[in-house]
């Protein structure tokens, strides 16, 4: 340990004296030289997302929230309350509000029971939830527009609470 302390003080009284003889001899250290400039390629600027773009990219976004959804309904069927069998048909953005178009075998669950319905409506809810531009939802059956027993037609139903929170 002492060893390690006296070379220590020894590199530093030696650089110390160094820098003092340089200060003294009036010679200031080159300065580095600049590195050997490349001409640059120029870049040329983004284009701006076209529309079609940003639609089909936030598309693509409401898309896989859904078929995340409804794949993990068909691994786990009983703690879904979806219906074995259902697949997502069509999707559109109407401005806010994503129309989903879902398979026949949504249907059954209007014969389900309130708690059902209430159950497959928040899940539907809570994926598009996580795609900032969504605010309603309808859900279609068949093109047609679904009605449910106990919840009547599910045409512009909000994504998010009056807070704008998550349900």
């Amino acid at each position: 340990m002492r060893r390690i302390a006296i070379t220590a003080l020894v590199v530093v009284t030696v650089g110390a004296a160094l820098g003092v003889a340089l200060m003294r001899s009036g010679h200031a250290p080159a300065p580095a030289r600049p590195a050997a400039q490349q001409p640059r390629a120029p870049v040329a600027p983004r284009p701006a997302p076209s529309p079609a773009t940003a639609d089909d990219q936030a598309v693509a976004k409401v898309r896989a929230a859904l078929q995340d959804l409804l794949h993990r309904a068909a691994e786990k069927p009983s703690e879904s309350p979806f219906p074995q069998g259902t697949r997502l048909i069509n999707l559109r953005l109407e401005g806010d509000r994503a129309v989903i178009d879902l398979s026949p075998e949504f249907g059954d669950i209007a014969t389900q029971g309130n708690t059902t319905e209430s159950a497959a409506q928040w899940a539907l809810r809570s994926a598009l939830a996580r795609c900032p531009g969504v605010r309603r939802m309808r859900v279609l059956l068949g093109g047609k527009l679904f009605e449910g027993e106990h919840s009547g037609p599910w045409d512009d139903v909000p994504v998010r609470d009056e807070t704008g929170r998550r349900p």
